[in-house]
């Protein structure tokens, strides 16, 4: 092999590598905002849980500022999403802010959905509520039967069967 080829074939390699780190680098960054994003929100269902006016404007500002993910083709859905979660942070109740935290789940599946991108995980969460919350993102069946078991008040949980009942249920459940 002559020296160019060499040479053009080394700079083809380096070229390539360079291009899929940065590949790699914006998928971490996607990662780590979405995780953003799902934090704000679990975080936002536990202080309607608790009642706590304050948490719940901290949790959609940690929405609201959770960041772009950088290489995405999501279409503006963020952007919708963050707008979203302002508007919500003015909610004057338990329901209308339950139902937004619901509503702004069905944002985040859609994009998801529209994308191609799984969102299931493998993780147990710490409370009835965050398990609700992951059971309604990604319409798990076992998630949902075992985390409504564990909620306060949880028959209308349990009974519901299709995942819109479930929704309502949720923000029913929340806005006690």
């Amino acid at each position: 092999m002559s020296a160019t080829r060499l040479l053009v074939a080394a700079a083809l390699i380096a070229l390539g590598t360079a291009c899929y780190n940065r590949v790699e680098q914006h998928m971490d960054e996607r990662v780590r905002t979405m995780e953003n994003h799902l934090d704000g929100l679990f975080d936002a269902v536990e202080a309607v849980v608790q009642k706590d006016d304050a948490a719940f404007h901290r949790a959609m500002k940690e929405v609201e500022k959770a960041g772009d993910a950088p290489g995405a083709q999501d279409g503006g859905m963020l952007e919708g999403v963050h707008a979203r979660a302002k508007e919500l942070a003015k909610a004057p109740d338990g329901r209308a802010r339950a139902q937004g935290v619901v509503e702004l789940l069905d944002q985040c599946r859609a994009c998801h959905t529209t994308n191609g991108v799984s969102m299931r995980d493998g993780f147990t969460y710490e409370t009835p509520a965050r398990e609700l919350l992951a059971a309604l993102l990604w319409e798990d069946e076992l998630r949902w039967a075992a985390a409504a078991k564990g909620f306060p008040g949880s028959e209308p949980l349990s009974a519901a069967t299709t995942w819109s009942a479930r929704r309502t249920a949720f923000v029913d459940a929340l806005a006690r």
